[in-house]
């Protein structure tokens, strides 16, 4: 069993071209197609190109000269809300631990628009998270930057 599981894991790692034939038929085939891809090509048909028109980005104001809020309530989660949809475009960061956990958990996130800086306390505010932000992070008229490791 343990070199069936071993010949897959190799195998799977090798396809670049998706599954032939001639392959082990126990092997299950990668998905290639990205979950969102309908989701992607509907966005990309409906907005216009905003690399056409992008201007540079304005530097932001000295750190010293930006406002920093802790968010550990729904009340300074509500605002936090508010003021991304006034902002228009925010950046995120996501802190994940997951020391000694098979799933992990989601600790800390950073949100900047660039004239405001926020650190939500994600553990203190774990059962309001998934209401609070999730129409805000599924709304394609704001954007959105996220950081991938």
């Amino acid at each position: 069993m343990q070199q069936r599981v071993k010949t897959f894991l190799i195998r799977q790692m090798s396809w670049s071209d998706g599954p032939r034939a001639d392959r082990d038929s126990h092997a299950i085939a990668p998905t290639s197609q990205h979950p969102y891809l309908n989701e992607i090509h509907t966005l990309l048909l409906q907005s216009p190109s905003r690399a056409e028109s992008a201007q540079p980005a304005p530097l932001p104001p000295p750190l010293d000269l930006t406002p920093f809020t802790l968010v550990s309530t729904r009340a300074q989660l509500d605002c936090l809300v508010h003021a991304l949809r006034r902002a228009g475009e925010f950046a995120l960061d996501l802190e994940h631990h997951s020391h000694r956990s098979y799933l992990g958990l989601s600790c800390l996130m950073q949100i900047s628009t660039g004239h405001e800086d926020w650190v939500i306390d994600v553990l203190a505010l774990h059962d309001e998270m998934h209401d609070a932000m999730r129409e805000l992070l599924a709304d394609p008229a704001i954007t959105k930057v996220m950081q991938e490791k």
